[in-house]
């Protein structure tokens, strides 16, 4: 089934299914992470603030893309994405063209990690299709690959959005993978999104952290601080 495209007032989502909304986008403010767990996600930015490059796994409607894009002016992004119907609707979202900073991937999230060489400071999973989350995106060999593919200091965002005994085993494959992990519950819905780290044995100044939040809030639209006091609670 091809994705749908769907509008209701200021809101213009993209539908894998009815019953499943894959993005949703404000028609007056395309920039604006409409979904909570989206702005949960960009909390790998208390920690890193200034990205040289960022992949994101499951480009979708592109709102992760956009806002990176917008917000991290020197940063280049590469968008994968695994479904070509998706791409194809990508002007609908305003997804950006591509340029010396933007790239779009035709590609499955688990074979473009595991076969291209470049390395990044940022990998965001947001990787979903009609059933969930693919089973190759949950896999030790994948979060491997990914850790493999980090710069040092790198941080690998993951989206998990099932109930919430189905993310244990994911979980536990991630701290094998990278050691200490830290997570975001997002109070609407069942995601939760977890941040893991290249270098092990990080210690995290919750002082600190919040001063970096409070200083980042005055160029990002994004309760940071309250995402820092939950990270480090």
């Amino acid at each position: 089934m091809a994705p749908l495209v769907f509008e209701l007032g200021d809101i213009r989502s993209l539908l894998a299914n009815w019953a499943y909304v894959q993005s949703a986008m404000s028609i007056n403010d395309p920039f604006h992470l409409t979904l909570d767990y989206t702005r949960a996600m960009m909390a790998f930015l208390l920690f890193k603030p200034l990205p040289n490059s960022i992949e994101i796994i499951g480009l979708g409607g592109g709102s992760l893309a956009k806002y990176c894009h917008k917000y991290l002016p020197d940063t280049a992004i590469r968008g994968v994405e695994v479904d070509p119907d998706i791409i194809a609707v990508g002007d609908q979202f305003y997804i950006p063209q591509a340029s010396e900073r933007f790239e779009t991937i035709w590609s499955d999230g688990f074979d473009f990690v595991v076969q291209d060489e470049r390395k990044a400071d940022i990998i965001l999973v947001d990787g979903f299709d009609k059933h969930g989350q693919p089973p190759q995106l949950c896999s030790l060999e994948f979060y491997r690959a990914c850790r493999s593919r980090l710069n040092p200091g790198g941080i690998f965002v993951v989206n998990l959005c099932d109930h919430p005994w189905k993310h244990l085993p994911m979980l536990a494959r991630m701290r094998e993978c990278f050691g200490q992990i830290l997570t975001l519950q997002v109070e609407e819905g069942m995601n939760r999104i977890v941040f893991a780290f290249k270098d092990r044995h990080l210690h995290f100044d919750r002082n600190g952290l919040l001063e970096v939040a409070k200083s980042l809030e005055l160029t990002h639209p994004l309760p940071l601080a309250s995402f820092a006091e939950e990270l480090l609670w």
